[in-house]
């Protein structure tokens, strides 16, 4: 069987970078022989782009108060997370978070773990609603089994 040699053709970008071209400085031709090799693309001025982050740019909902109940309301039909900022300083224990709708309808309840808080330092709760929820109001309510040395600084809806 006769043997094919494989030769590359004049468009092939590989061997247009092995080229040199007249005038071509050592550096130029290496930096096209690199290029072509690994298939990277020419570098991209990155100043001129906005590039948006990777993670969810929802607007940020705060609900301030040293308080464990909170009326909240979202404008658009979807699965809210739910971020709570507290401190506590007793023993670590476990609370419940139920979200409901005005008539006092449970929609989703979930057992959280409230950690002992260091001094002069925040936890955080993190959660969700469970499921998609309609626009509209709805209640959040943490209830602990003390309200003693808890602070709470907000819960954040997004």
């Amino acid at each position: 069987m006769p043997r094919v040699a494989a030769t590359r053709s004049r468009s092939d970008p590989a061997s247009r970078a092995s080229r040199p071209v007249s005038g071509d400085s050592i550096a130029s031709i290496r930096a096209r022989t690199s290029r072509a090799s690994t298939g990277a693309s020419p570098s991209v001025d990155t100043a001129t782009y906005h590039l948006e982050p990777a993670y969810d740019t929802r607007p940020v909902t705060h609900y301030k108060g040293d308080t464990t109940q909170w009326d909240v309301s979202v404008g658009v039909s979807d699965k809210y997370a739910l971020t709570g900022k507290y401190r506590w300083e007793n023993p670590d224990t476990t609370a419940t978070l139920e979200v409901r709708l005005p008539d006092s309808t449970l929609i989703h309840t979930e057992t959280v773990h409230l950690k002992t808080s260091l001094p002069d330092k925040w936890n955080y709760i993190s959660t969700t609603t469970g499921t998609m929820i309609n626009a509209g109001r709805y209640t959040v309510t943490l209830i602990v089994p003390t309200h003693e040395n808890l602070n709470i600084d907000e819960l954040q809806v997004q």
